[in-house]
């Protein structure tokens, strides 16, 4: 019993230690940091792997670094709880979203210009696995653009 209930504490405190957002943030930011884009790339879901190759994944991260930089050389992220908190009622009211795959939302630089990067994860047996990631500058305008690791060509806006 003891055998069991230490395996299942085990368990949980791996889960937890792996799902821990600031501590995927912080690892984020250094790899951005870092341009360890690699090793990024390899520890990615297989969502993302699916929609881009390797070689993408290195010049799309290349790009948002360089981009990030323009917003503040430090990269200091700070997280957005208010936005996370509103976007969370809205997944977890909406059937069609998986309301249960974490995300978080960042921003970097000073006003008046800051950007907003939303990150997102996917379970895959213990890990969390980085799934997307969307930068866009947080004013919102028709001309902001929005670019997105996994989706369309991530080509930086001016």
């Amino acid at each position: 019993m003891v055998l069991g209930l230490s395996l299942v504490a085990g368990y949980l405190g791996a889960v937890r230690y792996f799902s821990n957002q600031d501590r995927l943030i912080a690892d984020f930011r250094e790899d951005i940091l870092n341009g360890s884009f690699e090793s990024m790339y390899d520890a990615s879901s297989e969502f993302l792997k699916r929609n881009v190759t390797e070689a993408e994944f290195e010049s799309r991260m290349r790009v948002l670094a360089a981009t990030l930089r323009e917003y503040d050389p430090e990269l200091k992220f700070e997280r957005n709880l208010e936005e996370e908190k509103l976007i969370r009622s809205v997944r977890e009211s909406s059937e069609r979203i998986r309301s249960d795959a974490p995300f978080a939302l960042v921003e970097t630089g000073q006003e008046p210009r800051k950007a907003m990067i939303h990150i997102a994860w996917i379970r895959e047996g213990l890990r969390l696995k980085l799934f997307d990631v969307s930068v866009g500058d947080s004013k919102v305008s028709v001309t902001n653009r929005v670019n997105t690791l996994a989706g369309d060509p991530f080509i930086a806006g001016k």
